[in-house]
């Protein structure tokens, strides 16, 4: 793990919590939200897929610490103590 992949994962976290950016993805007719081939990483396999009721259900799932740190190919437990550390 480097230490740029790790200001990135940081830089990348807040920006999405602060809806300042957006996971790269698409909306189907039906407003469902799903990840674009270079946003989905093998977390996104856990999570419920969309439906209409549950529009946005990846698309919150790639705004945790957890899809940033798979995303940025860091650790998530040293991406979460690096954003404590950091308040």
């Amino acid at each position: 793990m480097n230490g740029n992949g790790m200001e990135e994962a940081i830089s990348i976290y807040r920006a999405r919590r602060a809806r300042a950016a957006h996971p790269r993805g698409r909306s189907d007719g039906a407003g469902r939200w799903y990840p674009s081939e270079s946003e989905r990483q093998e977390c996104c396999a856990s999570i419920r897929l969309p439906s209409r009721r549950w529009q946005f259900s990846l698309l919150r799932h790639c705004c945790t610490a957890t899809h940033v740190a798979h995303l940025c190919n860091v650790d998530a437990r040293e991406l979460r103590r690096a954003l404590k550390s950091a308040k």
